[in-house]
Order: structure tokens, then C-alpha cells, then sequence
């Protein structure tokens, strides 16, 4: 291809070099504690400066500047963007009392502030890049109010913005910054490979550093993400490959859409591979999402995410022995996901951790798979319309945790949940474990279950009977599952394949002419579960044919 490119769309409002130019920077109504308003040249994070304040008294203190060029309209989805820095965090208040906020308004004198870090959550200090979207309104997924604090009568129109603070305790100098306002989410990630080098998390955060936009950065080691990835698009392909073990932050963003983190992957010609990367949500406003828009090549290796929203996958789509834990839905239209853990996810009530609504069988596609039920009665696999019934499927090798065993349930947290309404789904389990129920919408379902039997036969004294003839065999047709001599251990063993729940008839022989001693015949009346038959068997001596020998 090319050399990898890195594009931002956040678009400047002002990048805060000059107090006077575009814009002139004042006090805001309501935060004129503190003095001198200045261009900050020591602790600037993006250009030549930026804009501080000397916050030597307590009470609330800030700058801002009305935008000279007029009013913002704020895309759907997008947000305003402030770096934001406070010398002393412990000189601040509280986040729920005020600490470190941004303002945006029509004026200066007109606005809404949105508390963002204070003493009890801005323990290290130091610049924090911060996206507002000002149009929410309501309370976040934590319960934290979006707008924290309104002054005078803001019109909904975005002309003005600022940064400031409540402070506990006077701070000598210059003490809280303010940096590079832009609007803005996507940053778009195109080309690499062919001869030059792919993109890479680390290339990503290099690019990110040098600008100073604070989408995808490098902190400690780990890389922090927000707002919009997109790598590849419509018309340029991306050959990003990075399998070296990165931490990848999905950042805490409480003043923001539930949308607004997320990685895309676009153009079907892309390639991603990713090899042991850990994903992690920081925050509950916005998860992040991982959506692959066309079908691209993907190659996902014992990787992690934890906490995140919802995974939209295509055909193309390899995500092999990884682990999903306490996210969203999984939609995987064909995706290969064996050996793949889908552990307590987040999903609501009477729906799937894993949505699977291609008329394709997943046998080898799901293999080896892991499914544990999170605190909703939620089922673990979603069978959707787009199967076209009749048909039959085979899982295979899947443990299934914490899930109803109902066949024909309706609470919710059964184990599989056929959407169609008509015709006959059959589904082989092939060395499946745990609990195997399902809910239907109206399709007749079979289960087919390849699972194991296992008769141990003891005499009355615990010792184990080998050479013992054992026989299972379905009650409804007389079919032979197993009919073999037990081996030294005294167990016959087998497996049966067909629907389950089923009726048997275990039955234990050994009295012929050549047993010494010989027993009583034995037979019983069993179920062959979707577990399968573990049965044991105590046979008694039979004293008239031994005493007549």
C-alpha cells in the first residue's frame, strides 16, 4: 500500500496561544476567584501556550472566551473537546462539589458546567483530555448528573467555553490550564503494509502525542482511547497489525452519548490482526464498541475485553481463544470464535450474549467455546430468522454455565433461543457440558446430544465386577446404545447420540455356565440426560444356582 496515515476530524476552536487572539479570554459569571488571566508558557500541553489562571484564593475560579467566529452546531454523536489541568489537586473540592469542570454556553454569562475530577478522583493530577457532549441531559450510567451546574439562562446555541475550578485552598502562580478547545470524534487510520510499515497502537499513540489531540494516547505503558477509531474506509484499506500484548484503556467519558467510544474497522480489503491485547472499559457511560463495518480480514488471537458494549463481527471475522467478560452482545454472522470465553456478560433479560442470525452451520465455527450466565436471566446463543428450517446444526465441545436446562422454557435464561416461528431445527451436541435447555418462538426444536454412558457394577461388598454383560437400550424402540462386558475396574462405557432427554433400560448379566460366582440378573429403568448416564450397579450373588454348581 502506502505509508500509514493518521487523520483527526476535530475541527479548532480556539488552541488557547494567546489571551487576545482569535478570542478574548475573560472570567466567566460565577468563577472570579483568583487573579491574573494569562498565556502559560510552562506547562502548556498542545502548541505554544495555554491559557491559565492564578487561583490564589478559594472559591470557584475560571476562564473562558466567547467564540469570535459565532456559534458551533455540535454534529449528532460528536462532543466538545478541552484539555483541562489544576497545579494542586489537592487544593480542590470535591467532583460532586465542583473540583476540576469545563463550561459551554452561548456566553459567558450563560452557560452549563460539567464537573469532571476533584480531590477524591484526581489523586495524580496532570493534563486530562475531556469530550462534553452539552446537548445530554438527565443523569449518566452512574447516576451523576450531566449538567452539573447552569448560570444565568443558556439558549442551547454553543458560542462559549472555558475551564476552571472550586478550590479548597489558595495555590501561589499561575494553577489551572486550559488547552486546545476542538470539536470532533473520529480519528481515521489508513494504509500501511506492502512494503511499508503497518500500523500499529504504538504508531497510533506517536501520531496522537505529536498533535496533541488526545484520542489515543500512551500513559504508563497502556493505551488510552476515545471517541471515534476508525481504521481503514470506504475507499482506503488499512494493513494494522500489532500482536505484541498491548493494553488498550478504553477511557471513563461520563459527559458523553453511550456511543461515543468505539472502534470501527471498514473496507472489506483491510486487514487487522491483533495477538494478545487486553481491552478494558474504564468507565459505564461509554463502554466502547468494536464494529467491523465490512467484511474485512480479521485475525483476533488470544486477546481480552472486559466491560465493554457491543461487538458487531462478519464472516471474516476470526476471534480465536480470547475472552469476553461482563460486555455486551456479540453479534457474529458466521465469525469464527472457537475457544472462546463469553464469561457473565451484560446483556438484558431475555436476550443473548451471543447473537448467531446466518442461515450457516457453526459447527467449527464455535467449537470449544465457553459460555457462563451473567445476573440476568439472559440465554447464552440466539438462533435467528435467518436460518431457513429445516435444518440441522452441530455444536461441538461447548460448556455452558449457569443456564436453564428447560427444553421449551419461557423464563428467559435458558441455554439456547430459536427465533424462528415455524419448522424443525435440529441441533447435534457433540461432547457439550453443563446445563442444555432452550426457549423457541415457535420452531420444534430437537436436541441431539452425542453424550456419555457409563455403568459401574460393584458387588454387595464394594468390589468391582468385571466380565459382567451390560446392556442400554432405549425404552421407546428398543434401540442398543452399549452391550459389552465390563472391563477390570467393572465398568461398561459408551456414549449415545439422539435426543435428550431419553428413557433406558440398563440391564446386567453374568450367569452363565462358566461364571464363578455367578449373580442375579439386574435391570432398571433410567434417563440418558443431556449430560448423559452415569449409572451405578450392585449386583447380589445368587446362592441356589452357586450352591447348585
Amino acid at each position: 500500500m502506502a505509508v500509514a496515515t493518521y487523520t483527526s476530524d476535530l475541527a479548532t476552536i480556539n488552541d488557547c496561544s494567546s489571551t487576545s487572539t482569535p478570542d478574548t479570554w475573560a472570567e466567566p459569571t460565577g468563577m472570579t476567584a483568583g487573579t491574573t488571566i494569562s498565556a502559560q508558557t510552562d506547562f502548556y500541553i498542545e502548541g505554544a501556550a495555554c491559557i491559565s489562571k492564578i487561583t490564589n484564593a478559594t472559591g470557584t475560579s475560571g476562564v473562558g472566551f466567547p467564540d469570535a467566529s459565532g456559534a458551533t452546531t455540535l454534529p449528532s454523536g460528536e462532543a466538545f473537546w478541552f484539555w483541562i489541568y489544576h497545579i494542586g489537586a489537592k487544593a480542590l473540592q470535591t467532583r460532586a462539589n465542583g473540583g476540576l469542570q469545563v463550561i459551554v454556553g452561548n456566553t459567558l454569562a450563560n452557560y452549563y458546567a460539567f464537573y469532571l475530577e476533584g480531590s477524591d478522583t484526581y489523586v495524580i493530577g496532570g493534563w486530562k483530555r475531556v469530550p462534553i457532549d452539552p446537548t445530554l441531559t438527565g443523569n449518566d450510567a452512574d447516576g451523576f448528573a450531566f449538567r452539573n451546574r447552569t448560570q444565568g439562562t443558556p439558549d442551547g446555541t454553543w458560542a462559549a467555553y472555558g475551564g476552571g475550578l472550586v478550590s479548597i485552598a489558595s495555590v501561589a502562580g499561575p494553577s489551572v490550564g486550559v488547552d486546545y478547545v476542538a470539536y470532533g470524534r473520529d480519528l481515521l487510520v489508513e494504509f500501511g503494509g506492502g512494503g511499508d510499515p503497518v500500523a500499529t497502537f504504538s504508531s497510533i499513540a506517536t501520531n496522537d502525542a505529536t498533535n496533541a489531540r488526545g484520542q489515543f494516547q500512551l500513559n504508563n505503558g497502556a493505551y488510552y482511547q476515545q471517541g471515534l477509531l476508525i481504521l481503514g474506509s470506504a475507499t482506503n484499506a488499512v494493513d494494522f497489525r500489532d500482536t505484541a500484548g498491548a493494553a488498550v484503556f478504553i477511557e471513563k467519558t461520563p459527559k458523553v452519548a453511550s456511543a461515543f467510544n468505539e472502534i470501527e474497522i471498514r473496507n472489506a480489503s483491510s486487514r487487522v490482526d491483533w495477538g494478545a491485547v487486553s481491552f478494558t472499559a474504564l468507565g459505564l457511560q461509554s463502554r466502547g464498541k468494536l464494529t467491523i463495518t465490512n467484511n474485512a480480514d480479521v485475525n483476533i488471537d488470544a486477546c481480552s475485553f472486559t466491560g465493554m458494549d457491543t461487538f458487531s463481527l462478519q464472516a471474516g471475522t476470526d476471534i480465536l481463544n480470547s475472552t469476553f467478560r461482563g460486555c455486551n452482545a456479540i453479534t457474529a454472522p458466521g465469525s469464527n470464535l472457537s475457544g472462546t470465553q463469553v464469561l457473565v456478560p451484560t446483556v438484558a433479560a431475555n436476550t443473548s450474549a451471543l447473537i448467531w442470525n446466518v442461515n450457516t452451520d457453526p459447527n467449527g465455527l464455535l467449537d470449544n467455546m465457553t459460555f457462563s450466565k451473567g445476573t440476568n436471566a439472559h440465554h447464552a446463543i440466539e438462533f435467528g430468522t435467518a436460518l431457513v428450517l429445516p435444518m440441522s446444526i452441530t455444536l461441538t465441545g461447548i460448556n455452558f454455565t449457569g443456564f436453564s436446562a428447560t427444553e421449551g422454557g419461557t423464563n428467559g435464561d435458558e441455554t439456547l433461543h430459536i427465533k424462528d416461528t415455524e419448522g424443525t431445527l435440529t441441533i447435534n451436541l457433540v461432547e457439550c457440558t453443563g446445563n442444555i435447555g432452550y426457549r423457541t418462538e415457535g420452531a420444534t426444536v430437537v436436541i441431539s446430544a452425542s453424550v456419555p454412558i457409563t455403568v459401574t457394577v460393584k458387588d454387595k461388598a464394594g468390589f468391582a465386577i468385571s466380565g459382567v454383560r451390560t446392556g442400554v437400550y432405549l425404552t421407546s424402540d428398543r434401540t442398543e446404545v452399549i452391550n459389552l462386558d465390563t472391563n477390570g475396574s467393572g465398568v461398561a462405557s459408551g456414549s449415545f447420540t439422539g435426543s435428550t432427554p431419553a428413557e433406558c433400560e440398563v440391564r446386567c448379566r453374568k450367569a452363565s455356565s462358566t461364571d464363578n460366582p455367578k449373580y442375579i440378573a439386574f435391570s432398571s429403568i433410567q434417563t440418558i440426560s443431556t449430560t448423559g448416564l452415569d449409572f451405578a450397579v450392585t449386583m447380589i450373588e445368587d446362592t441356589i444356582n452357586n450352591a447348585a454348581e
